[in-house]
C-alpha cells in the first residue's frame, strides 16, 4: 500500500506534465483551450497586448482608401482583458497562417496569425499569437474592420 500511492501520484503528476507539454508545442491544442477555458486564455495574454486598429473617424471615409485610413496603436493591460471567443460564424471565416485547422500549423513555427475574415459584413480582424519560453501568447490584435 505505501508503494500504490506514491506510484499513482506519479502518474497522475505525469499525465498532466504530458499535457502541458503537448500544449506548449502543439498551437492547435493551445488553441483549442484558449478557446474554451477563460481562466487559461486570461492567462496567455501578453501584458501589454498590443492593439492597433484603423482610425474610422476620418469624416471623408467614403472617398479614403482602406490603405490610407491611419492605424491606431494602443497597449492594453492584461487585467482589461476579457474572455471572448475567437470563432468562426456562417459569414465570418478564420485560417490561421493560411491553413484552415489550427492543427496543420507547423510544430516549428514560433508566430500564428489567426485570420477572420468576414463576408460582405467588413469584419477582418488578425489574432497574432507567440511562442515565449515554450508557451504560446496572444501578442496583438490587428481589426482593419469597417
Amino acid at each position: 500500500m505505501r508503494l500504490v500511492l506514491p506510484l499513482a501520484l506519479l502518474l497522475i503528476i505525469g499525465c498532466g506534465a504530458q499535457q502541458n507539454r503537448s500544449e506548449r508545442g502543439d498551437f492547435g491544442a493551445f488553441f483549442n483551450r484558449f478557446q474554451t477555458d477563460s481562466a487559461f486564455q486570461v492567462s496567455r495574454v501578453a501584458n501589454p497586448l498590443t492593439l492597433r486598429y484603423l482610425d474610422t473617424s476620418v469624416e471623408e471615409r467614403i472617398d479614403t482608401v482602406i490603405t490610407e485610413m491611419p492605424i491606431v496603436t494602443e497597449e492594453i493591460d492584461t487585467a482589461e482583458w476579457k474572455y471572448r471567443k475567437l470563432g468562426v460564424r456562417e459569414d465570418v471565416r478564420g485560417s490561421f497562417n493560411g491553413h484552415s485547422d489550427p492543427a496543420a500549423v507547423s510544430a516549428y513555427a514560433d508566430t500564428v496569425v489567426f485570420h477572420l475574415a468576414g463576408t460582405d459584413n467588413g469584419v477582418n480582424l488578425r489574432y497574432e499569437f507567440a511562442r515565449r519560453d515554450g508557451e504560446w501568447l496572444l501578442v496583438g490584435i490587428l481589426d482593419e474592420s469597417l
